[in-house]
């Protein structure tokens, strides 16, 4: 976060290195001293430094869309940071130690659907937020507030083409052989397609002596497209 931080700030420098109005310079100098003065003095510090809850007034005065900005960076980072219990982020969760097939057990989940849910691509109920606050230490109330009822999935995460490179070749698996799959599943089911509503995902490892192998497995329900009724005109 430390560098995240740091390229804000360097990026908001260069965009206002030229501004001659005194207001905005002393607004950014001052933002950027109070940002200064947060980061750990040295290395014993750092080992310790969690930053801070983001203040609620200051949140009220950011835009729908930088909040929604916000959300997704915190989805996209829990599964990867270790919070302290009184964290106010939804997933404030020591992960250390646990699995997404773990946190699966408590719910009755497959862990790709845990992972899905932790990456905002998946909706909890209201008893499964319950049990997974108890695993991870979370008040129920937060959890509820951040991802209850109210909350719904914005389905679909980056950029495309992914600039990730493992997920890059899902995609290259998809320009490839999508063609290729698409006139087998016909073949094999006639015209129709797969529904994602109801879509079970597995990974697995298989060992081989010229590298170990991903095995990812989608087993997704076929719909048969409905003939459309032939229109006679007199």
């Amino acid at each position: 976060m430390r560098s995240l931080g740091d390229d804000y700030v360097k990026a908001e420098f260069r965009r206002h290195k030229d501004i001659t109005n005194k207001v905005h310079i002393i607004g950014f100098l001052s933002q950027w001293k109070v940002y200064l003065d947060q980061l750990p003095a040295g290395p014993s510090e750092a080992k310790s430094f969690k930053g801070k809850p983001l203040d609620p007034t200051v949140l009220e005065k950011v835009s729908i869309n930088a909040r929604d900005s916000l959300y997704h960076t915190l989805i996209l980072t829990a599964p990867f940071m270790t919070f302290s219990n009184h964290d106010p982020s939804p997933w404030g969760v020591q992960m250390v130690g646990l699995s997404f097939a773990d946190l699966g057990k408590t719910i009755d989940h497959d862990e790709v659907w845990v992972a899905a849910l932790f990456y905002g691509q998946a909706k909890a109920t209201p008893e499964e937020l319950a049990k997974l606050g108890e695993v991870l230490d979370v008040p129920a109330t937060s959890l509820q507030a951040e991802i209850g009822e109210q909350w719904f999935p914005r389905r679909g995460l980056g950029p495309v083409p992914p600039q990730d490179p493992l997920i890059y070749r899902l995609f290259e698996g998809v320009l490839v052989y999508g063609t290729p799959i698409k006139a087998l599943i016909h073949e094999k089911f006639g015209d129709g397609i797969m529904s994602m509503i109801d879509c079970k995902v597995s990974v697995d490892r298989k060992e081989n002596p010229k590298g170990d192998r991903v095995i990812l497995t989608f087993e997704w329900v076929s719909w048969e497209v409905p003939a459309l009724p032939q229109v006679v005109e007199d």
